[in-house]
């Protein structure tokens, strides 16, 4: 690449890195093109994407954006995994694909614009996903409410109980 085609190159990757919440440095070193098209097509599947990056103009490119923390990170082949959307469910695809091919290391990341570690991202990997998490939530407040609704009911149940037990016993002396 002549230098103006490298300063092109950097632009778009930095305009590119500025709308990313959420990016993963991951090593493949020992993983063969099958393996990489693979993990490809499983981080396609999340609606995220995968690029080999070259590491001093993604650095660059870092320089005034959310994934600036990363820049000391471009050492060796690298590969970015990255979306806009949910970490989680990028950080487990990842942590599943390198769990079956143990040449993938994670090397750095940030997720929702905060620099994570590789002890972090096992933790976001393992949690639910946002929906999951919403919908937790929302069963824990509407749960004191259905309590409260069967408390207050269960009178009138047993009560109702009762009289069918008297009817039921008057229908059959008489």
């Amino acid at each position: 690449m002549i230098r103006a085609e490298k300063e092109k190159f950097v632009e778009s990757l930095k305009g590119e890195f500025g709308e990313m919440r959420n990016a993963f440095l991951v090593g493949f070193q020992g993983l063969n093109v099958q393996q990489i098209n693979d993990l490809r097509r499983k981080i396609k599947a999340t609606s995220s994407h995968m690029k080999v990056l070259k590491n001093r103009l993604a650095a660059r490119a870092t320089v005034g954006t959310p994934l600036a923390e990363l820049a000391p990170h471009f050492e060796g082949p690298l590969a970015m995994a990255y979306n806009s959307g949910e970490p989680a469910t990028l950080a487990k695809v990842l942590v599943e694909f390198a769990k079956a091919n143990p040449q993938l290391v994670f090397r750095a990341g940030v997720a929702e614009t905060r620099s994570i570690d590789a002890a972090t991202f096992e933790t976001l990997a393992s949690l639910p996903t946002r929906e999951a998490l919403v919908a937790r939530v929302l069963g824990l407040f509407k749960s004191p409410q259905q309590r409260l609704l069967r408390v207050l009911s269960s009178p009138l149940h047993n009560l109702l109980a009762v009289l069918k037990q008297l009817e039921a016993a008057k229908s059959k002396q008489g």
